[in-house]
């Protein structure tokens, strides 16, 4: 299950963060879930700077899940922890994506979630009267989100 979907910006400031935390057992709740996935979210920007920035050994670059030609690149797993698994993806202008999960997903699943995360992500920079870089506050875009993470519920991928 997904228990974080965080969006950062280029100047790896947070754009929005939200926490699910429900889907782990009540023994297992933090006092402060949010402090605790800020902290792990602030953890995986570097190693997704480090995944993500071109190296001198071509070998060594990140593949883009389109091909060659995508400029959007799905990381892969960033870290695991006791309790989580931490997914990264960053995109063409550098916002980046994080998402926290309980449980394993498959390999293909985990790109699909991070690609309808940027479709609605590019949804709602491309409002009007949204400004550029500031936090992302927007009740619809709070309830596309949760709908997202409760579809990635149903997907299946749990190994």
């Amino acid at each position: 299950m997904i228990t974080c979907v965080a969006i950062v910006g280029k100047a790896n400031s947070p754009l929005f963060v939200q926490s699910f935390p429900d889907g782990r057992p009540a023994e297992f709740q933090p006092s402060e879930p949010q402090l605790e996935y800020n902290y792990i979210v602030h953890t995986a920007l570097d190693i997704i700077e480090e995944k993500g920035t071109p190296s001198m050994d071509p070998s060594a670059q990140v593949k883009s899940r389109r091909g060659p030609r995508g400029a959007d690149m799905y990381l892969g797993m960033l870290y695991p922890t006791e309790d989580f698994k931490v997914y990264g993806y960053i995109t063409s202008t550098k916002n980046k994506f994080v998402l926290v999960t309980t449980d394993d997903y498959s390999d293909n699943d985990i790109p699909l979630v991070f690609r309808k995360l940027h479709n609605l992500f590019a949804n709602q920079v491309s409002n009007p009267f949204y400004v550029p870089d500031e936090p992302i506050v927007s009740k619809q875009f709070e309830k596309e989100i949760r709908s997202l993470v409760t579809a990635a519920k149903k997907f299946g991928t749990t190994k």
